[in-house]
């Protein structure tokens, strides 16, 4: 029996994906998104089951994130959810958020481990570590 394949289109609606299909492309080159296969004349498509899993685990880090996040004051929450939330559509780095919020990136590096010291539950410090570490 052959896999069921999901289409372009199914991948931005039905699953709710909140990427582009261009930096979908980009975030399977770097292999952080299932491959996708040639089904047609220019046709392309995900195997159901690889783009379920994804989905799930692009959930799970969407809700950690959110749980570490909101401990936070504001002035580093929005910073760090535009560096590293998974909901939204591009990665930033530290120089785009510092234009975004006049501020430099070395001073975006400062909030952001600022952040990890005032959390001093060592199990969120870690969790929020772990996305600074990207």
């Amino acid at each position: 029996m052959a896999a069921k394949m999901v289409s372009r289109r199914e991948l931005l609606t039905v699953y709710g994906i909140p990427y582009s299909f261009v930096h979908l492309c980009n975030l399977e080159k770097e292999g952080k998104f299932p491959p996708r296969m040639n089904v047609g004349n220019c046709k392309v498509a995900w195997k159901q089951s690889e783009v379920k899993r994804w989905v799930q685990q692009w959930l799970r880090n969407r809700a950690r994130a959110e749980r570490v996040l909101k401990h936070l004051i504001p002035k580093a929450k929005n910073p760090l959810r535009m560096r590293f939330d998974p909901s939204i559509n591009a990665d930033h780095g530290s120089d785009e958020v510092g234009k975004q919020f006049t501020a430099t990136r070395e001073h975006i590096r400062k909030i952001e481990k600022d952040a990890l010291k005032r959390r001093k539950s060592p199990s969120r410090q870690r969790k929020l570590k772990s996305f600074l570490d990207d």
